[in-house]
């Protein structure tokens, strides 16, 4: 018989994005199975923190917990005016309205958690346009940040060896879908600061630098971007038989594969500098360059640098034939803001 608890515990807000991280790092997809409308009602009806709730260890050990920092709170979400306040562990809120099935998953028998979506509602409520634009381009991307990174805080972070700051892993969203989820969670507070960051964002970064790239080139005029619609985030280009004898290789897959241009944006962070990483390269941009597409390097002095940013911008628009024209009053303040925004959401140091 299955065992059914008379308590629930639903995590929410930050301390669900901790729990989305700890499980795409440890295996590197979300294995929690989502509610229906009916088990959402019961889950949050029964989240009522009392002192016989929630076994510290259990939590600890799903990664929610941390018994060395005293001052770490976990969030939790109810739909009941009951719920009590008698644990210092914890930081409860109310949910007055319905959410759409989907919005809270089952973590283990009692313990749930909110949906991905939700969380990234929940996050633009206190944080700016850049910090959720970087949230969602990670949880929508191929990486996952540390369980205890904090936007805005410089940790750990280290654009040298960038390798070590992210773990590989399936994407917990698609950009199309989020749009679409969050307009069914219109009623969270953060939706309507969350939508337009929903619709700057691309699938499949597979790192912050990729991230900050694409965002960057992506985002419109009035949001400091570069203003790229067509831009596809690592596609693969097969290659003919002419290319394939120029690179040694069938196909290539592109950083950032840009329609209109015929061009690819590369991200060369710290791997790209070792040796057997560059003759790959150097082969891998001939065979694109048989297919007619030219390979435009970034590299990690130039993701500093937005007039550098922005000539590359000048030149894409030029390939594709259009002229760049940015219209948008203080746009060289909104392009700084943008960049910076990004690279400390993801603990990079500033420009």
């Amino acid at each position: 018989m299955e065992y059914v608890p008379s308590q629930t515990i639903v995590i929410s807000h930050m301390a669900a994005l901790r729990a989305i991280r700890v499980a795409r790092r440890r295996y590197a997809y979300l294995p929690w199975r989502p509610l229906d409308t009916m088990e959402q009602q019961w889950a949050l009806s029964s989240c009522v923190i009392g002192r016989q709730l929630a076994d510290l260890d259990t939590l600890c050990r799903l990664g929610l917990w941390n018994h060395e920092d005293s001052s770490y709170r976990i969030d939790v979400l109810s739909s009941s005016k009951a719920l009590k306040r008698t644990r210092p562990e914890f930081r409860c809120h109310i949910v007055s309205t319905p959410l759409p099935a989907g919005s809270i998953l089952e973590m283990s028998p009692g313990i749930y958690v909110v949906a991905p979506a939700v969380v990234v509602a929940q996050y633009a409520q206190t944080h700016c346009f850049p910090e959720v634009l970087a949230l969602i381009q990670e949880l929508c991307g191929a990486f996952s940040l540390p369980e205890d990174h904090r936007a805005g805080v410089v940790w750990r972070a280290s654009p040298e060896n960038e390798s070590q700051n992210y773990a590989k892993a399936e994407s917990a969203l698609h950009a199309k879908e989020l749009q679409r989820k969050l307009k069914k969670l219109s009623a969270l507070r953060g939706c309507s600061r969350a939508i337009p960051a929903a619709r700057c964002a691309l699938d499949d970064a597979r790192s912050p630098g990729e991230a900050i790239m694409a965002s960057l080139y992506h985002a419109p005029f009035a949001r400091g971007g570069f203003a790229i619609k067509e831009m596809i985030l690592n596609h693969q280009v097969d290659f003919s038989d002419d290319a394939q004898k120029a690179a040694g290789m069938p196909y290539a897959i592109c950083d950032a594969y840009v329609t209109a241009a015929r061009a690819t944006l590369e991200y060369n962070g710290s791997y790209h500098e070792q040796p057997g990483a560059r003759l790959h390269d150097d082969k891998r941009a001939a065979g694109l360059e048989a297919m007619g597409i030219t390979t435009i390097v970034i590299n990690r002095e130039q993701l500093r640098r937005i007039e550098a940013l922005e000539s590359i911008a000048r030149l894409l628009y030029q390939r594709a034939g259009m002229r760049y024209r940015n219209r948008t009053s203080g746009y060289g303040v909104k392009q700084i803001e943008l960049l910076n925004g990004l690279r400390t959401a993801f603990g990079w140091p500033a420009c």
